[in-house]
């Protein structure tokens, strides 16, 4: 490879060789052998509730999720809460076919603000994924 910089300077690196093989042939530029990682990994969502959801303190706040794999056992599936006083994780349980959820109470108290949601999923093969937050107001 040649690189060129603003005031005219080049260099190049050295060329490399790389043996591609089918599965299970275990050819690689270091020599090392053993079958590709899995293709794909786990998704999660947060199918409820939305962004933009209010609730007042002492509200229930159901939560579920999609967590599907196409190559794997989904393993483990918990909500991170984040509220004014840090992060707590919730296992989720099924409530249908890759739809899991959780049903939490604001305290009486809860103070007044947002809340983000995150759901991680965890499959079989140990690859983990977040989902997009939802951020959700007390008021």
């Amino acid at each position: 490879m040649q690189a060129t910089d603003s005031h005219g300077n080049s260099s190049a690196s050295p060329t490399r060789a790389l043996t591609l093989s089918s599965r299970g042939g275990g050819g690689s530029a270091s020599g090392g052998g053993g079958q590709p990682p899995p293709a794909g990994g786990p998704s999660a969502s947060i199918d409820q509730p939305t962004v933009g959801s209010t609730y007042s303190p002492g509200d229930f706040i159901d939560v579920q999720a999609t967590a599907t794999d196409p190559d794997a056992s989904v393993a483990s599936v918990q909500l991170v809460w984040h509220s004014p006083s840090g992060d707590t994780l919730f296992d989720l349980g099924p409530v249908g076919q890759d739809v899991l959820g959780i049903s939490l109470r604001l305290y009486d108290q809860a103070v007044v603000g947002p809340r983000t949601l995150r759901v991680s999923v965890t499959d079989e093969n140990g690859q983990s994924t977040t989902s997009s937050p939802v951020v959700v107001q007390v008021q």
